[in-house]
């Protein structure tokens, strides 16, 4: 073998050896999947809970968990709450009216769901803190993981205004979460 063939050859492989080592150590991040959760701007709330009983129904014969938002008709307080959202298998963030979701862990051992609403108020509360925000104290909803028909009953609640789910395939971190409007609050991109 040549010298100039076999210093082609050490080339490429040496290039293509620093190639692997730069693309693992710099992975490219997940990209998101495109689903999302909550109202689109400027769709008024019957549109949307037209379109979220859509989506229910295109996931009514699944029996996996998947993720869902669970719109409330007026804001509520950690209890009231709790008691639609008590034997929900997982409740990952709740939505407040002026700020983002807030994500949410499970109650303690020694705890119900209101309990965990109320860290989750307690922590909302800690990053506003300074602002021109008034404590926050009741929900518009939460996003939820279990099975469809879990999410079909809790629709049926009185103070449940629509449920909306995704596909079975999206996972947490994937998908967006969308503002919701308190309840008389006009939708984004609606002029009055």
């Amino acid at each position: 073998m040549t010298r100039a063939r076999w210093a082609a050859i050490t080339g490429a492989t040496l290039f293509f050896v620093v190639g692997l080592a730069l693309g693992g150590s710099h992975p490219a991040p997940p990209a998101p999947n495109g689903d999302t959760l909550g109202p689109d701007a400027g769709e008024t709330p019957a549109a949307y809970a037209q379109r979220a009983q859509r989506s229910v129904d295109a996931v009514a014969t699944v029996s996996e968990p998947v993720f869902g938002l669970i719109v409330f008709d007026a804001p509520l307080d950690a209890g009231s709450a709790a008691s639609i959202t008590e034997d929900v298998a997982r409740v990952n963030a709740m939505l407040t009216v002026g700020a983002r979701a807030e994500q949410l862990p499970e109650p303690l051992a020694n705890e119900d769901r209101a309990a965990a609403y109320e860290r989750g108020f307690d922590q909302l509360n800690r990053h506003l803190a300074g602002s021109d925000f008034p404590p926050i104290e009741a929900m518009v909803g939460v996003v939820a993981y279990d099975t469809p028909q879990t999410f079909e009953r809790i629709a049926e609640e009185e103070d449940v205004a629509s449920v909306e789910l995704l596909p079975p395939d999206a996972a947490w971190g994937r998908f967006g979460i969308k503002a919701v409007p308190a309840p008389g609050e006009e939708p984004a991109g609606v002029d009055g």
